[in-house]
């Protein structure tokens, strides 16, 4: 029996979650798409497409999307800032949730996400899938094989030509505080973590906007992560 979700977001990287992720799992009966949301109706015609979801399913209006549509479970794939109303909503109708990274768009948010998820007695994924590619894969495996020796520090170099405004697809990410950290590196910390092969105990990072980046928060940024079993 598939189980049935409400896709939150159909635009920007919600139209890629619509045309490319979830339809291998509706065609293999896993899950089925009973309704959609975007504030932006014109993007709800990604899900009518590649998922077919009926028009009278596809919503602008949050609270009525979740108030008609019975589901197990609801996917997130909106800016940062609006992951902690999504969850208030799914919890309010006993959902479980899988959502984009990062949980939210400061420490502060994420924090009462993961307390009231647990208070609700729910389950929620954060799609941090990059550690699975072949290439990292493929490393982690030959790091864990010994033929190397024992790893001592790793180095991860993460750099893109996306200094102007809309260089970097949706705009939040060009006005948010720290599109860097939140939106970009936090693939590759989690990356380093996994290849390290332990938790990170303490971390250290500096970050700044140059002159030319057109961002109102940081764009760059050096870190120092030291893990529980000493590779640095």
């Amino acid at each position: 029996m598939a189980y049935k979700v409400i896709q939150v977001g159909t635009g920007g990287q919600g139209r890629a979650w619509c045309q490319r992720f979830l339809p291998p799992n509706v065609a293999d009966g896993l899950v089925e798409v009973v309704a959609a949301v975007d504030v932006n109706e014109a993007a709800l015609v990604n899900a009518q497409e590649a998922l077919g979801v009926p028009p009278e399913k596809c919503y602008t209006d949050l609270q009525r999307a979740f108030d008609e549509t019975p589901a197990d479970f609801c996917t997130i794939v909106t800016p940062p800032a609006f992951h902690e109303a999504v969850v208030d909503v799914a919890l309010a109708h006993d959902m479980h949730i899988l959502s984009e990274k990062p949980i939210a768009d400061t420490l502060e948010g994420a924090v009462r996400i993961a307390e009231k998820v647990k208070r609700a007695g729910k389950k929620m994924g954060v799609t941090m899938s990059h550690r699975f590619d072949q290439d990292k894969t493929t490393l982690r495996q030959e790091l864990r094989s010994g033929r190397n020796g024992q790893l001592d520090y790793l180095v991860c170099r993460f750099t893109c030509n996306m200094r102007n405004f809309g260089d970097w697809g949706a705009h939040f990410r060009h006005t948010m505080k720290d599109a860097l950290m939140i939106e970009g590196s936090v693939h590759h910390l989690d990356i380093l973590a996994d290849l390290a092969g332990a938790k990170c105990d303490t971390i250290y990072a500096q970050t700044w906007n140059p002159s030319w980046g057109e961002y109102g928060g940081d764009s760059q940024g050096l870190v120092t992560m030291h893990f529980e079993n000493g590779v640095r």
